[in-house]
């Protein structure tokens, strides 16, 4: 979920567990959670996390440990442009993230 926090191009993406700010007119995004705020399975039940998954018989997970890291990726510095609008957020497939 993306939510506009200022209306000079800086945005407030929200995941089930993380956040992160993206300044579109810097090309960047930091967060203080990266694992919090890639962590997808938060948003199918509250509180799950990746060992709450079973993939079947061949593989299941017997744990798994997140801790909070810091992050600031500069798109910008490599020429990677994004952008907003409204209530949107764009990243091209090239960052990579």
């Amino acid at each position: 979920m993306v939510f506009p926090v200022y209306d000079s191009g800086t945005y407030l993406l929200r995941s089930g567990t993380g956040e992160a700010v993206v300044d579109v007119e810097e090309d960047v995004l930091t967060t203080d959670d990266i694992t919090g705020l890639i962590n997808q399975i938060s948003l199918v039940g509250a509180g799950l996390t990746g060992e709450n998954c079973d993939t079947g018989p061949f593989l299941s997970f017997a744990g798994a440990e997140y801790e909070k890291k810091e992050v600031f990726y500069d798109m910008g510095k490599y020429d990677i442009d994004v952008r907003g609008e409204e209530d949107d957020v764009y990243f091209p497939v090239t960052a990579g993230f």
